[in-house]
């Protein structure tokens, strides 16, 4: 099942991007409210994930367009904190080709699947700002399991320069800020 960004962002602030404990929880899930393609902006270089010559997703100088409109969809209820990330202007998804969590692995955009290559798990070092984990798939209770590898600017003095995975970097890494992109909501 895939949510809105509204229903997610309600849950988010409601559960602190912590697991769901009751099924009452969920019943923002029945709210339908469209705020829009909310732009990822990397802490580090004030840039914005955007998308490059298909298929690279890169990062760019932001500029409001579609192009760097990204909607997390929450797709299984039972943990609204494993997203796929849609792109406003094509409708694709980020993804990992063929789901691999390598260090160093380019990210791209593919048709939305919603399958473990397409799946984040947001990642809070502070309350401004997020990481985004990729999932390598679902454990017993529907929530999803961190491969420990992080999207990533590899080199955050270049204006366009596709992005990557690489090992999360914790709160205290003076790095961190390649990876974390300003909390948009």
């Amino acid at each position: 099942m895939k949510l809105t960004l509204a229903i997610m962002l309600s849950l988010v602030a409601v559960a602190a991007c912590t697991e769901l404990e009751e099924e009452s929880d969920l019943d923002e899930l029945e709210q339908d409210v469209s705020w829009g393609y909310p732009q990822m902006r990397f802490v580090w270089t004030n840039r914005c994930m955007d998308l490059g010559v298909y298929p690279a997703v890169v990062q760019k100088p932001c500029n409001g367009g579609a192009t760097q409109g990204w909607a997390p969809l929450v797709v299984n209820s039972a943990d609204i904190t494993t997203v796929s990330l849609q792109n406003e202007s094509t409708g694709r998804c980020l993804d990992r080709p063929w789901g691999w969590t390598a260090i160093h692995t380019q990210l791209q955009e593919f048709n939305c699947h919603y399958q473990a290559a397409q799946l984040w798990k947001i990642r809070k070092p502070s309350n401004t700002r997020w990481q985004f984990e990729a999932v390598t798939g679902w454990d017993a209770n529907g929530r999803g399991i961190g491969s420990g590898m992080c999207i990533d600017v590899p080199n955050s003095t270049t204006a366009e320069v596709q992005l990557q995975l690489f090992p999360c970097k914790a709160a205290s890494d003076p790095g961190l800020g390649n990876q974390v992109v300003y909390a948009p909501w």
